[in-house]
């Protein structure tokens, strides 16, 4: 975050498609439309995100999903300066541009991946490397995370960007 602080223009070059994201967001922020927040969209991206951080995950012990994970932090991160930089109050926008399902959907995420990248690490040592009741709460853990996700979104997609919105200079 400080280093987008101090050069934005910098940061966007090494994070490709940042600027475009960071201007999707703007735009819902001031029209409250964006046609990813739709759940048309968004909901099949979910699943997609699912079921390819459940195979990439198994495929690479984790390394491609961590990866991915880290690219969006950034993105979220590059979004929520530049939001803080045109708002009135930045602890607002701090607070509300890191979006509360995004957090939730990143942490059961990081469940299943962590799951699944066991799962391939005990297969391929052969050894097992937890008890099916940590497995299970692992797997219930993650998936109820995703599952609150897209209802956190639901109910509060709204009111964050109308509050955004009025805080915007």
């Amino acid at each position: 975050m400080v280093l987008v602080d101090a050069a934005p223009s910098r940061m966007a070059g090494i994070l490709p498609g940042v600027e475009e994201y960071w201007h999707r967001q703007l735009e819902w922020i001031r029209t409250g439309w964006d046609p990813e927040y739709e759940p048309a969209a968004w909901l099949p991206a979910h699943l997609g995100q699912l079921g390819g951080g459940i195979l990439y995950s198994y495929a690479s012990l984790g390394w491609i999903t961590f990866a991915e994970g880290f690219r969006e932090v950034d993105w979220m991160n590059y979004c929520c300066v530049r939001l803080m930089h045109g708002s009135l109050s930045p602890g607002t926008a701090g607070l509300l541009g890191w979006h509360v399902w995004s957090l939730v959907r990143g942490v059961g995420l990081a469940f299943v991946t962590i799951e699944a990248l066991s799962l391939s690490l005990g297969r391929l040592t052969g050894r097992g490397l937890s008890t099916p009741p940590a497995r299970r709460a692992r797997w219930i853990a993650g998936l109820g995370l995703l599952v609150l996700d897209g209802v956190l979104k639901a109910l509060l997609l709204r009111p964050v960007q109308e509050a955004l919105l009025r805080n915007l200079r």
